[in-house]
């Protein structure tokens, strides 16, 4: 089934934030592995788009509030699940705390890490999940607005830990022009790999919506 001609006429805005290799830029030009299968879905779907990269709570917010508009790569959370309608999975990350390589503290438990500062990003899954285990903001826990923003404190001391994925943060070191054996996982738990979503905004127009979940489901391997 495809969509009657100019059902939506205009761009489908779609929104993401810089999580490489997810979604990234090269040569102004947004890419990554979740960007190459969310593009495919859009164009099989034959829907006209514009992706955005913006911090991640400018694109969390627009995308809550804001019909025809569509966010990836976001974490799927019982405090998010009835905002959005939960497209497809395109891709997997595996979460935990991030220290320098030089960091001799050992780690056990998270009472460990709550004596010291961890960053995240702002409305970010790292930002839900850590306030509700008792992370503080402005005491242990630091908010910000990207991950490049990140890296800059934890080399200057400014914080102890980044909670994010080890490959996302190696790779933004990298764009960095800095090395990214600098930086180690300290402590995991396996509750934190979750599945990525494409998801989209609860009042989308139902044509689009169903034409999308139509593609979604035979277009990804």
């Amino acid at each position: 089934m495809l969509l009657p001609p100019n059902l939506y006429a205009k761009n489908i805005e779609v929104y993401t934030e810089f999580l490489p290799p997810f979604q990234l830029m090269l040569a102004n030009q947004v890419t990554g592995s979740a960007t190459v299968q969310v593009k495919q879905i859009l164009e099989n779907a034959q829907l006209p788009y514009h992706i955005q990269m913006v911090p991640w709570a400018r694109a969390y917010n627009i995308v809550k509030s804001s019909p025809n508009t569509f966010i990836y790569s976001i974490n799927r959370t019982p405090e998010r699940e009835p905002y959005f309608h939960w497209i497809t999975v395109v891709g997997k990350i595996s979460n935990g705390f991030i220290a320098l390589t030089s960091e001799q503290t050992h780690v056990s438990n998270l009472e460990d890490i709550k004596h010291e500062v961890t960053a995240v990003v702002r409305n970010g899954y790292a930002n839900e999940l850590l306030q509700e285990k008792g992370f503080i903001q402005n005491k242990n826990l630091y908010v910000v607005s990207t991950l490049e923003q990140q890296i800059p404190l934890l080399l200057n001391g400014k914080i102890k830990y980044i909670f994010s994925n080890l490959q996302s943060v190696q790779h933004a070191m990298l764009s960095l022009q800095l090395d990214p054996s600098l930086v180690k996982v300290i402590y995991t738990e396996a509750a934190w790999t979750r599945d990525l979503y494409l998801a989209t905004n609860l009042n989308t127009d139902p044509d689009i919506l169903r034409q999308i979940k139509n593609v979604s489901a035979e277009s990804l391997p």
